[in-house]
């Protein structure tokens, strides 16, 4: 991500790099990665380009999801180039979108990685990468310090150093001045140098004064001399266009470039740290993690001990690259490394140099799957999508794509229960890797073996056995191999719980029962549907269901019966369950004429066609209560609501519970409303007392509903 703070500096020195006191830890020194690199998958990508996806383990914080491209440097028609966000320092841009743009035939991107952090988000000026960066020889962007920087000199040869570009002018009067920075913001009494490659006017947020130069070859490079003249001196007002043709000297006001006059000679010249001088392309990083085969944390930031996403490129000992990416910030998939987990994952591919790139919500990586033109994002990026970032690292080769070589029949394999259908698909490439597309209506399928395939590519499992599906085009052929079995597994059904349902209204002889089980568990070919029985006998009556993939139901029993309930599934294949059993459990309805409620206070009988037997009994003076003492798991209260019905206070087992207000515009009678549950059987009581609610006193008892499971 951008660094809102300047990195931590450190001199300028010529490779080797130096080591700083206490970050250096032998290779074995570190046991935080429990488990190394575990490969899941490779493939190639180009010649001498492979992609290897796998998994690593710590022991902070479990396993990591890792991304890997090596590449063999040497290999003809690979290379490697920087990129800029948008061509130009004013831009972000993901690095899958500048791998894209890049990309021709010819000239394709196969693997991408982002690059350096930069400055923050305040202006587009902030958007430079925070330290080097050159293209094809030209200096994009240079700091006033070194920095941990990767790059390709004119031979191929892959660097990793601590690296400067230093730039001096002279004025007029022979004496020496520094410019800080090539395409960067500045601060004052600071000098900054822009190009046209920083966009198409300067900054708007610098200030100061403008020196227009000409006679300065360009592009620009990162060594020696340029004759450079002013052609312009004027105020910093920003915005202004930058000539294809020239540079632009930035400063602060009241500087010696406001004594400057057109015509004057301004020479500047351009040096880079020793041995890198033939440099072609060039890329900034934000630290060392590994030199000379050891774990070298240099500078040693603050975060090195945080787990964050992580972007890392190495050098091996044969002068091969490795390229990484760790995931992270991302619970139950991937939650990131420290920079130690960092280096020893780079330590366990052969890397004996290696930086850490820009991180966190920045680490992207892409990669040209098999079969396919152009690259794709093949990590997951902690935000949930790729950002912009400042500058990026792409592989690419020059191979144009030829002939069709190969066809990847996709999935290579698959195994199918008989019945099942599954579709493949195919993907071609030429002897390079290039993918190389398919005309509709020249490709052919076939299959060796049990089974059908259309001439779509889906393939139908008839018969149990080993089929070989055939892909046919231009005289190309792929393959892929199914695995066929018969299903004779039935499913496993789980027993079905009961409960009385809260705010439902009981029918005039039943009550409603909720009855629920847990999905059936299948080996074969998944569950297709279920059946429900109950019994409050020997025989047994189906219940019929909505769907028949419903897990519940709404049954309606009788009371004062003792009821059975059991379920069994059935699969795709056919295969049918055995029955899974509830326990027994006898509903009973006590009603308000029973001697098992005991009344206090004032209540009278009431009648009424909406009540359960045509009967309830109701009172309205505070402290009136009728109480009920039974043995169960559940107790069901029924009652009247309207806008004369009042509130009543619960009392469980002598414990104040809850208040129930029964007031409703519409009035509505046999209703559950109040419900209690235990999860094992026992002896409790209920009771209810009027709270005598003003305007609207009356509360109804018509029965309790009451379930007692039996053996």
């Amino acid at each position: 991500m951008a660094t809102l703070v300047a990195l931590l500096a450190f001199s300028s020195a010529a490779v080797p790099i130096p080591l700083v006191p206490g970050a250096l830890r032998p290779a074995t020194a570190h046991a935080s990665v429990s488990t190394p690199y575990v490969s899941m998958g490779r493939a190639p990508v180009a010649p001498g380009v492979q992609h290897d996806w796998g998994t690593i383990e710590t022991t902070r914080s479990g396993i990591q999801a890792v991304n890997l491209v090596e590449v063999t440097m040497g290999t003809p028609g690979i290379t490697l180039e920087t990129s800029l966000g948008g061509d130009r320092i004013t831009r972000l841009e993901t690095t899958t979108s500048q791998a894209l743009r890049a990309s021709t035939d010819g000239h394709r991107a196969v693997a991408a990685i982002n690059g350096d952090t930069w400055g923050g988000y305040a202006s587009p000026t902030q958007f430079a990468p925070n330290g080097i960066d050159i293209h094809a020889g030209e200096l994009v962007t240079a700091a006033p310090t070194a920095r941990p920087t990767f790059g390709i000199d004119a031979s191929g040869k892959p660097l990793i150093g601590n690296v400067q570009v230093s730039v001096s002018l002279t004025w007029p009067d022979g004496t020496t001045g520094t410019i800080a920075h090539v395409n960067q913001g500045r601060t004052d009494p600071q000098l900054a140098l822009y190009t046209p490659r920083f966009g198409p006017t300067t900054p708007e947020d610098v200030g100061g004064t403008d020196v227009v130069l000409q006679g300065v070859t360009l592009p620009l490079a990162p060594t020696g001399t340029q004759p450079a003249v002013v052609r312009e001196v004027r105020a910093a007002l920003g915005g202004i266009a930058i000539a294809p043709d020239t540079v632009v000297l930035n400063g602060p006001a009241g500087s010696l470039l406001d004594t400057l006059k057109p015509g004057d000679p301004l020479p500047l010249t351009f040096s880079i740290t020793p041995g890198w001088e033939n440099v072609r392309e060039a890329i900034g990083a934000r630290e060392f993690i590994i030199s000379d085969g050891v774990t070298n944390i240099s500078p040693r930031p603050l975060i090195a001990d945080q787990l964050h996403p992580r972007t890392a490129l190495g050098i091996t000992a044969t002068g091969g690259l490795v390229i990484a990416t760790v995931d992270g910030r991302q619970s139950g998939y991937s939650l990131g490394v420290d920079l130690d987990e960092l280096a020893e994952l780079m330590l366990s591919r052969g890397v004996v140099q290696a930086l850490n790139m820009d991180g966190g919500g920045s680490t992207a990586m892409d990669v040209r799957l098999p079969g396919d033109v152009d690259v794709s994002l093949v990590n997951r990026p902690s935000a949930g999508r790729e950002v912009g970032v400042a500058n990026s690292l792409i592989v690419f080769s020059s191979l144009p794509t030829g002939p069709l070589a190969t066809l990847a029949v996709l999935p290579a394999t698959a195994g199918l229960w008989q019945g099942e259908a599954t579709g493949f698909t195919v993907k071609g490439q030429d002897a390079a890797y290039n993918g190389v597309t398919l005309v509709d209506g020249e490709l052919a399928w076939s299959v060796t073996g049990p089974g059908a395939i259309t001439p779509a590519g889906r393939y139908s499992a008839t018969a149990p056995g080993t089929a070989t599906v055939v892909a046919t085009a231009r005289g190309v052929q792929g393959t892929a191999t199914v695995t066929v079995r018969l299903d004779s597994f039935p499913p496993v059904a789980r027993a079905p719980a009961s409960t009385l349902l809260a705010a439902t209204t009981l029918g005039a002889s039943t009550i409603p029962v909720g009855v629920t089980w847990p999905a059936a568990t299948d080996q074969g070919r998944g569950v297709k549907g279920y059946e429900l029985q109950r019994s409050v006998g020997s025989s047994w009556v189906a219940v019929p269901l909505t769907k028949a993939t419903d897990t519940s139901v709404t049954v309606a029993l009788a009371p004062g019966l003792v009821h059975r309930l059991r379920v069994r599934a059935i699969d795709r294949a056919g295969n049918v369950g055995a029955w899974a059993t509830a326990g027994a459990f006898r509903l009973s309805a006590v009603q308000e004429t029973s001697s098992a409620i005991v009344r206090k206070g004032a209540w009278s009988t009431k009648l009424s066609a909406a009540f359960v037997g045509g009967r309830a009994i109701a009172a309205s003076v505070a402290g009136a209560s009728v109480r009920i003492t039974f043995t169960g798991t559940q107790v069901g209260w029924v009652s009247t609501v309207g806008p004369t019905r009042g509130q009543a206070r619960i009392y469980i087992d002598g414990t104040y519970e809850r208040t129930v207000d029964l007031g409703r515009a519409t009035s509505a009678a046999r209703l559950i409303m109040m419900l209690r549950s235990w999860t094992t059987t026992g002896r409790h009581t209920l009771e209810i007392r009027i709270v005598g609610t003003s305007g609207r006193p009356r509360v109804d008892v018509d029965e309790f509903v009451i379930v007692s499971p039996t053996p």
